[in-house]
């Protein structure tokens, strides 16, 4: 656990000291600080792309509107501009997550030198005489082995699949799919990302949050959703179900299931452009 984070001299100081204070007042000297202490102990990779407005909020003690403190946040450019990490956190606070890391291989090391239980005897009693429920610790031992299923990191096309579940477009699945894979699918060190539909989900709600429109969500236009429509006949085409597809022996359920799903979308989303056009008549 780390036990100290390292503040500039200059920070109360600092241009964007001033611009995050002229948005939320003099709690502005103390909320990074809290958030920076926070990332410290709990998040030595800086990375919040997981958490909302609300939760940051609950942990830094902040008790105003949770999505303005965080668009102060963003505007001041205390987060990177393309995604949720905090500004240059590597170099000034990122050996805390060298020092993390080293704790958990440590504890790990720890773990391995302790003995093992006393196993239970073929008639249910320890070398005491103490009966013991060998059956239920064993079943339970192997609910806990099966649990532990290794990590595998979803292809590009099922980003694009669950991209288009959550209502977004194939495009947004590969940008997705490009964000995780250059981090290893890793949320934090040692930790791959547990579940990539929920994951999916924040995404599309961050998308829509932090767009650049005074912190308020995007206004979608004809132009965005044919861009969406557009996109999602190009990967149409090259799915084998279609009927122009020039290669069709790849016909499989997953493959029908993704060509329903994009057809599906696809059929929203004309809706959605059909109500623009009416609006803008």
């Amino acid at each position: 656990m780390s036990h100290y984070i390292r503040l500039s001299t200059n920070y109360y100081t600092h241009r964007k000291t001033v611009r995050l204070k002229a948005k939320l007042g003099e709690c502005a000297y103390w909320l990074m600080p809290r958030l920076w202490s926070y990332a410290a102990e709990h998040q030595p990779d800086g990375d919040f792309s997981d958490y909302s407005a609300e939760e940051i909020a609950e942990f830094i003690g902040y008790q105003g509107d949770a999505q303005a403190m965080l668009q102060a946040m963003l505007d001041a450019c205390f987060f990177d501009a393309t995604s949720m990490h905090l500004h240059s956190w590597e170099d000034h606070n990122g050996y805390h997550a060298s020092f993390s890391a080293r704790a958990k291989k440590a504890a790990e090391a720890r773990w391995a030198k302790q003995p093992s239980p006393t196993p239970p005897s073929k008639t249910g009693q320890d070398k005491k005489g103490i009966e013991r429920k060998g059956k239920e610790t064993s079943i339970a031992s192997r609910m806990l082995v099966a649990s532990r299923k290794p990590f595998k990191a979803p292809s590009i096309e099922d980003c694009q699949d669950i991209a288009i579940k959550t209502g977004l477009g194939a495009d947004d699945g590969e940008e997705f799919f490009d964000h995780w894979e250059q981090k290893d699918w890793l949320v934090r060190p040692r930790q791959k990302l547990a579940n990539v539909d929920a994951a999916m989900r924040t995404w599309k709600r961050n998308k829509e949050k932090f767009a650049n429109n005074n912190g308020r969500p995007a206004k979608r236009t004809q132009w965005h959703v044919q861009k969406d429509i557009d996109a999602i006949n190009e990967e149409l085409i090259k799915n084998p179900w279609h009927e122009d597809a020039k290669d069709k022996r790849n016909r499989t359920p997953e493959t029908k299931a993704r060509y329903d799903a994009m057809l599906q979308r696809l059929k929203e989303l004309k809706a959605e452009a059909a109500t623009l056009a009416m609006q803008k008549t």
